[in-house]
């Protein structure tokens, strides 16, 4: 599908959880696309947000959408994106999938052939490329300055499911492919694989501690999600990597680290640090981070993804390709995982 530069493209939104509070606003920000529909699976929801927007068409069922748009974009729990990206893909619609990308390799590959095979244009929402601090740090491994990398570190902490009166929903339930691996560690992967390249075999875990959670009624359920995991990975440039997320952490950081044979670079936050020498790192200078929040992210990624979407290339863009690679790791922490931590060879 080819359309002038000049026409917004149609999009239409699948989901109106963060479907709503995210995708929606950015999509409306960013001047190459139009959100002309919104679909829920509760349709009093879809038609709030519908009312809120001003979007023109809403509905319960995403195939009746297909007709009116350009662009598919799924905002809904990981385990109905197969489904509904093979449908796009099928129509001739462009997709831009929100993370996790799919719930298996398999289905991953499978979504990857569909965009293929009908000739669209495809995008997974890591939006979390755009931080100024981490496409800097991008820049300058690229350049070399690292030298020859020796070890990589991606930790993130938060507190965002510490919480153990937060409701039992979808992020609670791993049929779901709910939890932070599938939902935070994934942004982490991605720019690893993106920066450093491939992962060739790795040793992870998956914790659950917050074992239980409440339901609507008052009674409690199982919890059968991650809310912390690690794995540490060797990569094929022969790097070492470690990888560390927790959600029920009562410090909130965002750290970044590689160190090779001629530098080091360090994030905390967007502040970047670089140095030649052991503990002479100096700053270096990054835009600022006001507008770091999902929303200000997404539209600056969706500047790009329009660029993908009418033919044009731009290698910020994590395509579906990127979506399998992504995919295939994180299946690698689940079977490394439920083996009591070996070590499991990185599929591809």
């Amino acid at each position: 599908m080819s359309l002038s530069s000049a026409t917004p493209l149609r999009v239409g939104v699948i989901g109106t959880g963060f479907g709503s509070t995210v995708h929606v606003p950015a999509f409306k920000a960013a001047p190459e696309f139009e959100v002309v529909a919104i679909v829920s699976g509760h349709r009093e929801n879809a038609e709030r947000v519908a009312k809120e927007h001003g979007i023109g068409w809403f509905g319960d069922e995403f195939h009746a959408m297909l007709d009116r748009v350009d662009v598919v974009s799924i905002a809904t729990p990981g385990g109905l994106h197969h489904e509904m990206a093979l449908a796009a893909a099928d129509a001739g619609k462009h997709i831009l999938c929100e993370k996790p990308f799919a719930t298996s390799l398999a289905q991953a590959r499978e979504m990857l052939a569909a965009v293929q095979s009908n000739g669209v244009g495809h995008a997974v929402n890591h939006e979390f490329r755009m931080i100024p601090a981490r496409a800097a740090f991008r820049r300058m491994v690229q350049e070399g300055f690292l030298g020859e990398v020796f070890e990589i570190r991606a930790l993130l902490d938060m507190g965002m499911i510490l919480n153990p009166a937060r409701t039992w929903n979808w992020w609670s339930d791993g049929q779901q492919y709910g939890g932070m691996l599938q939902a935070m560690t994934s942004h982490l992967i991605d720019f690893l694989l993106w920066t450093f390249g491939d992962i060739e075999h790795l040793s992870g875990r998956l914790d659950t501690f917050v074992r239980q959670r409440p339901t609507a009624d008052g009674s409690m359920r199982e919890v059968t999600s991650d809310d912390a995991n690690a794995a540490l990975a060797r990569f094929a440039s022969g790097a070492s990597g470690l990888i560390g997320v927790s959600g029920v952490s009562r410090v909130s950081r965002s750290v970044l680290e590689a160190h090779g044979s001629t530098g080091s670079l360090s994030i905390d936050g967007n502040r970047l640090l670089a140095g030649r020498e052991a503990g002479k790192l100096e700053p270096v200078e990054v835009p600022t981070s006001e507008a770091q929040g999902p929303v200000p992210l997404m539209v600056a990624y969706l500047s790009q993804v329009a660029r993908t979407f009418r033919g044009e290339t731009s290698e910020v863009v994590a395509t579906f390709e990127q979506g399998v690679r992504v995919q295939s790791v994180m299946d690698a922490i689940h079977a490394s995982s439920e083996g009591g931590g070996t070590r499991v060879q990185v599929g591809r």
